[in-house]
């Protein structure tokens, strides 16, 4: 029931298909004008637009040019997954056990885990069109921080003390509803709109390999990190969890840019020119002018860093 995909289509020239693809991939809106000839005419100024950069379509091609930045940054942004502290909630009822709890609180506490889990996702549908997907990615990010270490400090202490281990607990129930607003579906949007569109099959592919991998990690070291007779490190296992997030923040910080309401051919545009990733979101682009034509100026006539404008506005002859 899955149309085929209208870039695909387009890049094999099969245009009248892409056409017909558009249209049953589309449910009509009675607030918007959707034209599909006009939706079909701007994936081929995109895919000849991307091809004028650069025509190669091999895994190779994902670490050539631009191309490079644009893989680092979804292979880290999926790798975020598995090194936020996520991984802590798969393992919550050994980590609440372990951390003082009987098994019927531990349980209940991992059911309600999930519940608030699942309310988080349907939170983040609306979040990511109304604040954007860096600010939700970078700021989940740093709030999450805040939670494992306080996580890693109650670990300290809850052994002996129930009310510390009923802490320890709490944190973690609002941890998970914290992720699944932010870093958790977000990291899907992201990575599905870094990569250029020629790219993006195999950008995914590369991005969720080293998911994988970090995953494959977190297998090995995360059930010793709980086993009371491996590293017993219990709740303490925040703390480790937090020094990788402090990292992560670093990077989406200063690499992940804002690509909320931005057509493919923009972004190829703002990544050819070169544009620092906190000034996506305030940089105007001529989608049409061509390659060899292209102008940036900040939106609101101010950067995002109080340069003047002058400072960032440039043309690319």
């Amino acid at each position: 029931m899955v149309p085929e995909s209208p870039w695909w289509l387009v890049r094999k020239g099969r245009y009248e298909e892409a056409r017909t693809s558009l249209i049953s991939a589309t449910t009509p809106q009675p607030d918007v004008d959707f034209d599909a000839d006009q939706a079909l005419a701007l994936i081929r100024h995109t895919n000849g637009l991307e091809q004028s950069m650069d025509d190669g379509i091999n895994y190779i091609d994902c670490f050539k040019g631009v191309d490079r930045r644009r893989t680092i940054i979804a292979c880290v942004v999926w790798l975020t997954q598995a090194f936020c502290g996520a991984t802590m909630m798969a393992y919550s009822v050994q980590i609440y056990r372990e951390a003082g709890l009987s098994e019927d609180g531990a349980l209940n506490l991992n059911i309600g885990q999930y519940g608030l889990s699942f309310i988080g996702t349907v939170g983040s549908w609306f979040l990511m069109r109304r604040i954007g997907r860096r600010k939700l990615y970078t700021y989940g990010l740093i709030t999450l921080f805040g939670f494992l270490m306080i996580v890693g400090g109650l670990g300290v202490i809850s052994r002996n003390n129930t009310g510390a281990a009923w802490a320890l607990g709490s944190i973690l129930l609002i941890y998970s509803p914290i992720y699944n607003f932010t870093v958790g579906p977000v990291c899907y949007a992201i990575v599905a709109e870094i990569s250029s569109t020629r790219l993006k099959i195999k950008t995914v592919a590369l991005a969720r390999i080293i998911y994988n991998l970090g995953g494959i990690f977190n297998n090995i070291v995360v059930p010793r990190m709980l086993s009371p007779t491996d590293w017993n490190w219990a709740g303490t296992t925040g703390f480790f969890y937090a020094g990788l997030t402090a990292l992560l923040i670093i990077f989406m910080w200063f690499m992940l840019p804002e690509t909320k309401a931005r057509t493919f051919a923009e972004l190829d545009m703002l990544f050819e020119n070169k544009v620092p990733a906190r000034r996506f979101a305030k940089t105007n682009v001529d989608q049409f002018s061509g390659r060899n034509m292209a102008i940036t100026t900040e939106r609101d006539g101010s950067s995002s860093d109080g340069e003047k404008p002058d400072d960032f506005r440039k043309e690319v002859v």
